[in-house]
């Protein structure tokens, strides 16, 4: 194995580690609530607020949009675009490449982790599977775990460019 591969593969070892951690946790709030705004003033909507709480809650305050994609693009949209910048990352022949493409996947990590866990383990009345749940007519936790899925799909652009190149691309 090439020392660029060890170094990928290195940056998504450690990646996988700090995920879980509290501090990954604030900065995934902010992206994820930043994800509601964008998908609000995607579909026509305005935003009014961005609340972050002191306990790791958020709400983003909106008017107007399509409330079905703003619930499930919000924290598809930031785990999407991480993807993306990171893919491309781990692509990159710079020997720096992998420590922003690492940054990018423990926060992806770490959305994809809070999608899962507040989604199909806990959904609280405020969660954005319930209030989906709601709008659909379906199960909280059902909704919980499509939307946990299509968060573990964000992750396959990633593990495509972690995959080892045949000697041919190199």
């Amino acid at each position: 194995m090439k020392r660029a591969e060890q170094q990928r593969l290195g940056s998504a070892l450690l990646a996988a580690l700090l995920a879980p951690l509290p501090a990954t946790g604030r900065v995934a709030l902010v992206l994820h609530e930043l994800g509601h705004a964008a998908a609000a003033l995607g579909t026509g909507g305005r935003l009014r607020a961005l609340n972050l709480g002191a306990d790791g809650s958020g709400q983003t305050a909106i008017s107007g949009g399509n409330p079905v994609l703003i619930l499930a693009l919000g924290p598809l949209i930031p785990m999407l675009s991480l993807a993306l910048i990171g893919a491309r990352l781990w692509r990159s022949p710079s020997p720096l490449a992998p420590y922003p493409a690492g940054l990018a996947l423990v926060f992806q990590l770490r959305l994809v982790l809070d999608l899962l866990l507040h989604g199909l383990l806990r959904p609280g009345p405020q969660a954005d599977s319930t209030r989906l749940a709601t709008l659909w007519g379906l199960p909280a936790p059902l909704v919980g775990l499509a939307l946990g899925l299509l968060g573990l799909l964000t992750l396959l652009p990633v593990a495509q460019a972690l995959r080892p190149r045949p000697f041919s691309d190199r």
